[in-house]
């Protein structure tokens, strides 16, 4: 027995350290296999973010594409614009050419036909005037002969005859010069007139031309600004999902009716109202001593009492809400709607307004109580919304408060329409 238990001794000896070197191997193996999934799903976790990186990059791309598009389409129905007026102008001046032709027509045919008066007028007199010329050289020719063949006053006549012919004759050779001259510059004017209305239709079928390449560069903008929008909107739609299924970001949704009524109650202190009441009522009948104080198990209980009580005083407003704003018997309860309905009872629910009236130290409280419009705009959005108003928001509450001389009734105004806004009914 002693031999057979020294021989297994030996055996264990000898196989201790090939156990612990395995046991070591093991260990060494486990942590390397947990060290490879730690490193697997940070290299999973570090593509996805690489991945959504990349589509919120490609969104932005897509979104400055869309931007820079519609500026163009801007700029280019500016284009329009000008090339209208443009055309506008041209076709003003082709009628002012036009005109200009029509007057210089006039005016070259009145001068060819004075011209042509004055021509026959000057043709007459110089006829008469050479029959007189030759008139009085025969009677000078038979003067000199000594045969008077004429008396001498007649032949005076004549001769007075023959210088008025003359004096004649030349005046209406200078008036058919002046009206040669005359027909020549309205020959010219008219010529100009028609080169003007030839260049002012050029320019016009230029310009028509310029506008109907700018309406198509205007069709060709917006179908660009058509397609970045698409872009933009397939490039965003992805997005939101991924975020929210890596708990980066909450999707948009509406509250469900009941989550509407105790959220309205809550904002409004109505809640918090009944729990005081409820609290002041128990501790008529179970006064809080000082044992149940110290004791959490008893506060606990106590607090969830309170609640129970206020909870049974406050759900029968649940209904009006479920009615209002849940789904038919029948229809999905998750779906969103907007119905005049619901309009109609925000707008006109008498306990709505009853709820928003100052009390309890609510947001119309603390509006009312505030001296600075800011802070009275941030106690509106802190206290309705649970965020800091923008810039905007304050300088809309300011106005809105400095318009009203009844400060009770802007503030309950402010809260309702913080209550009826999109971004209070969903949960975002």
């Amino acid at each position: 027995m002693k031999t057979a238990v020294a021989a297994l001794e030996a055996a264990h000896q000898k196989t201790a350290p090939l156990a612990e070197a395995m046991f070591a191997a093991e260990a060494k193996a486990t942590e390397a296999r947990s060290t490879h999934s730690d490193l697997l799903l940070r290299q999973s976790s570090l593509t996805a973010r690489m991945d959504a990186a990349t589509r919120i990059n490609a969104l932005i791309a897509a979104q400055a594409a869309e931007q820079s598009a519609q500026q163009n389409v801007a700029s280019r129905q500016a284009a329009v614009i000008a090339a209208t007026q443009s055309v506008n102008e041209g076709q003003t001046a082709v009628k002012s050419m036009e005109q200009a032709l029509q007057q210089a027509v006039t005016a070259q045919t009145a001068a060819a036909e004075a011209d042509q008066v004055a021509a026959a007028n000057a043709a007459k007199a110089a006829q008469i005037h050479n029959l007189l010329t030759q008139a009085t050289g025969s009677l000078t020719q038979a003067a000199a002969a000594g045969t008077e063949l004429v008396p001498a006053p007649l032949a005076e006549s004549l001769q007075s005859r023959l210088t008025a012919a003359a004096g004649t004759s030349d005046t209406l050779t200078a008036v058919a010069a002046k009206s040669a001259q005359a027909m020549a510059a309205a020959d010219a004017t008219l010529v100009k007139a028609r080169e003007n209305l030839t260049a002012a239709q050029a320019e016009l079928e230029r310009r028509k031309t310029a506008s109907t390449a700018a309406e198509a560069d205007v069709a060709a903008a917006q179908q660009q600004f058509s397609q970045a929008v698409t872009a933009a909107d397939t490039a965003a739609e992805p997005i939101p999902a991924d975020l929210a299924g890596r708990f980066a970001l909450s999707p948009l949704k509406p509250l469900s009716p009941e989550q509407l009524c105790w959220t309205v109650f809550r904002v409004t202190t109505v809640y918090d109202r009944y729990v005081a009441a409820e609290e002041a009522e128990l501790s008529k009948t179970v006064p809080l001593t000082e044992e149940l104080r110290q004791d959490p198990a008893a506060m606990a209980v106590r607090a969830a009492q309170l609640e129970q009580r206020a909870w049974d005083k406050l759900k029968g407003n649940l209904g009006s809400y479920v009615s209002m704003y849940g789904g038919a018997p029948g229809q999905p309860q998750t779906d969103f709607y907007a119905s005049p309905d619901q309009a109609l009872f925000t707008a006109n629910g008498g306990a709505i307004n009853s709820w928003v009236a100052p009390a309890g130290g609510n947001s119309a409280e603390r509006i009312i109580k505030a001296t600075d419009p800011r802070v009275a705009a941030e106690e509106l959005y802190l206290g309705v919304l649970t965020r800091m108003p923008t810039e905007d928001e304050v300088n809309e509450v300011t106005a809105f408060l400095a318009a009203r001389p009844d400060r009770s009734l802007a503030a309950q105004e402010l809260v309702w329409g913080l209550l009826s806004s999109a971004e209070f009914r969903f949960n975002h």
